[in-house]
């Protein structure tokens, strides 16, 4: 079997090389499992790979083409706003710190499924190895504790304050499965 990470490193050359196109390349990540992990695991995944980054912002424009490409992929699975008002599935505050890193605020469950954080997993291989997805149950929904991060080589999901069993459990309690 093929790690995930080089799984991802793989898929992502072959788009780039032109040998399998990005459809294709959606299937290859398939195999990418979706970790239920504690917060502090998910804060070490996280920072280890902020720590493989340079130093500085980077360019507005980098990051302003990967925002694009991963709003496309929201917009598959539900609607994606700037404004709270009314109520996205995915929130975003037109913020940006750093060319490698992203973020939504879930605010309902309709867009939120397996297939679409791999959908998103995608995205975040092809722009970079050291890219972040960061994502957010918003404080006044439900969803409020959960977080995911993707990377390049995996999807982590975690509830703030539960075990990996738990967090499991409290989505499906809202109706989610991500198995």
């Amino acid at each position: 079997m093929i790690p995930g990470r080089t799984l991802a490193i793989l898929a992502l050359a072959c788009v780039l090389a032109g040998c399998v196109s990005e459809q294709r390349s959606k299937h290859l990540n398939m195999s990418i499992p979706i970790s239920f992990v504690s917060r502090s695991e998910m804060e070490q995944e996280s920072k280890a790979v902020a720590a493989r980054r340079s130093s500085g912002s980077g360019r507005y424009d980098t990051w302003k083409r990967y925002h694009n490409s991963l709003c496309k992929v929201a917009r598959q699975y539900g609607n994606v706003s700037d404004s709270p008002d009314p109520a996205p599935d995915f929130y975003f505050s037109g913020d940006w710190f750093h060319e490698l890193s992203d973020g939504f605020a879930l605010l309902t469950t309709r867009g939120f499924s397996s297939q679409a954080l791999r959908d998103f997993q995608s995205i975040v291989a092809a722009h970079h190895s050291d890219a972040l997805l960061n994502m957010g149950g918003e404080v006044t929904t439900r969803l409020y504790g959960l977080e995911i991060l993707i990377t390049s080589s995996g999807i982590f999901v975690a509830w703030d304050g539960q075990t990996p069993a738990g967090c499991k459990a409290k989505l499906s309690a809202i109706g989610v499965s991500l198995e």
